[in-house]
Order: C-alpha cells, then sequence, then structure tokens
C-alpha cells in the first residue's frame, strides 16, 4: 500500500536545560511547510525527572510555544517508575491525540517541493552571470619563417653505402673462459664526386 496521509510527532525532553522546540519546529516547516502543524502533535519527554512545580512551569512553556505555532497542547510523557495501568493510560492518551489530528496529505510535500524548486530556479536565473578571469602563462611553440639566401653554386658531396667482405679465416689466441665474438661484413663509405 502506498502512503497518502501523514502525522507528526515531535519528541521534546523536558529535562533539558533549553527549550528546542522552537528550532525543531523551524526546521520541520522549512522542510515540510507550514501547512504541517496541524498534524503535528509534541511529546514532553522524561517529566517524571522534574519535581512538580519544574514540571508545570516546563509544561506551560512548551504549550505557549505550541500554541504560538498552531499546534495541539504537548502531551506529558513518563519514562520512567509507570506500573502496567499508567503506561496503557499513557499510550492511550498518545493514540487519542494523534486520531484528533487531521492527516496531512503526501501530495502536500510534493506540490511544496515544487514551489521550493520553483523559487530555487526563479532566483538562480534572477542572478547576472559570473566570470572568473584568472591571469595565466602558458608556453607557446611556434616557427617563424625566415628567409635565407642560397648560393647556386654549392658543392656537394653524395655518399654511397657498400660492403665489404672478407674470405680470410683470422687465428687469434683465447682464453678458455671468456668468449669473444665480432660481425663481419664490416661496412664502410666512400666517397664519389
Amino acid at each position: 500500500t502506498k502512503v497518502q496521509r501523514v502525522k507528526f510527532l515531535i519528541f521534546e525532553s523536558s529535562a533539558g536545560d533549553s527549550i528546542q522546540l522552537r528550532s525543531t519546529l523551524i526546521r520541520l516547516f522549512s522542510s515540510f511547510g507550514k501547512e504541517i502543524a496541524s498534524s503535528t502533535v509534541v511529546l514532553a519527554t522524561k517529566v517524571d525527572k522534574l519535581d512538580e512545580e519544574e514540571r508545570e512551569q516546563r509544561l506551560q512553556q512548551l504549550q505557549a510555544v505550541a500554541s504560538e505555532q498552531g499546534l495541539p497542547p504537548p502531551i506529558a510523557w513518563q519514562n520512567k517508575k509507570l506500573t502496567p495501568e499508567l503506561e496503557a493510560l499513557q499510550v492511550e492518551s498518545l493514540r487519542e491525540a494523534l486520531d484528533k489530528l487531521p492527516n496531512c496529505r503526501i501530495q502536500a510535500f510534493v506540490d511544496f517541493d515544487q514551489q521550493v524548486q520553483a523559487k530555487a530556479r526563479q532566483l538562480c536565473d534572477a542572478q547576472p552571470p559570473r566570470y572568473l578571469s584568472v591571469p595565466a602563462q602558458v608556453a607557446e611553440q611556434y616557427t617563424v619563417q625566415v628567409p635565407q639566401k642560397y648560393n647556386e653554386t654549392e658543392e656537394y658531396m653524395d655518399y654511397e653505402t657498400g660492403y665489404e667482405s672478407y674470405d680470410d679465416i683470422e687465428y687469434h689466441s683465447v682464453r678458455d673462459d671468456i668468449e669473444y665474438s665480432w660481425d663481419a661484413p664490416v661496412p664502410f663509405f666512400w666517397s664519389l664526386r
């Protein structure tokens, strides 16, 4: 089955030194759009770590942030020292709160994403083109034609390659432990005029 509708659950630790709910909501709304506020509930965790006065004060602060952002009141969630009956009651109250929330359509995310991409494209297209000039030294190879004067009566010589072969056997005294070799025929050059 393909998911068509969703709800959001935000966890806020009551035992922390500061309230992070505003920054969490900013990131959530920037990712999915402000329309999801009506489909979001805040779960205030670790309320059992506070004494009664701190607990009420923290829940009031979370309630103020939730109401200014259009969210339903936060749900207090106890983490430790729960009897099975209290745990069942806590889970049931969370289910009831989630059932009261309207569902958010997945298509709304697709529409929001398309709007964000269209705005990004518009902003990008509105920017003037930017160029970066970088001076560079490049080694260049080139040929310069230099006029040359030729003497019409230059002397020249043709060379011809020839080979001379020897039929005589040459004897050399050779040590047994050293190898000697030589190649024949031996080339030589003679000049012709």
